[in-house]
């Protein structure tokens, strides 16, 4: 291909996915894996995430901890570049689903779901965003799903194979 990178060569490429243990997370982890990429996995429980690194690969990180806790955003960025000296794709995919319903929702649960959703994506991309204007090369790509009481209904029910598309 006239020596330019296919869209889907990851080789040499470095991504974080946060919520990684399960579901979209974990396929977007393995899928880019596959792909060639380096790949930091983000899971709160420490024993959780090495395993699902050990399970994925030898290019893959175990960067635990709780997204929404103050520093991790720091600690997510500082163990990915220790390991592999940069940072090409976040996948912001960590989510905090409550099955409350909205007029049951107390402001203590939607305040937690706005520092899963909104404030930890937030604090990641910029902590990152701040090394990738001083670096010729770093790309930043950011992926928000949205949680899944917000897809079609039959989106909930596809099963982690059949998400995996890019192994097809």
């Amino acid at each position: 291909m006239n020596g330019q990178r296919s869209a889907q060569d990851f080789v040499g490429r470095v991504v974080i996915v946060t919520g990684a243990w399960r579901g979209l997370g974990r396929a977007a982890a393995e899928c880019f894996h596959e792909r060639g990429a380096a790949v930091g996995v983000n899971v709160r429980d420490r024993a959780r995430a090495e395993s699902l690194a050990a399970s994925i690969g030898e290019r893959t990180l175990a960067v635990p901890g709780d997204i929404a806790a103050a520093g991790a955003a720091e600690e997510i960025v500082r163990m990915t570049l220790e390991r592999f000296g940069r940072i090409d794709v976040i996948v912001n995919n960590a989510a905090l689903a409550r099955s409350t319903r909205f007029p049951d929702l107390t402001a203590e649960e939607w305040r937690a779901a706005l520092e899963v959703n909104l404030t930890a994506p937030f604090l990641l991309t910029r902590r990152h965003s701040r090394r990738c204007r001083r670096s010729a090369t770093a790309a930043l790509l950011i992926s928000l799903p949205p949680p899944a009481e917000w897809l079609a209904p039959w989106a909930a029910r596809i099963t982690p194979p059949q998400r995996r598309a890019c192994s097809a």
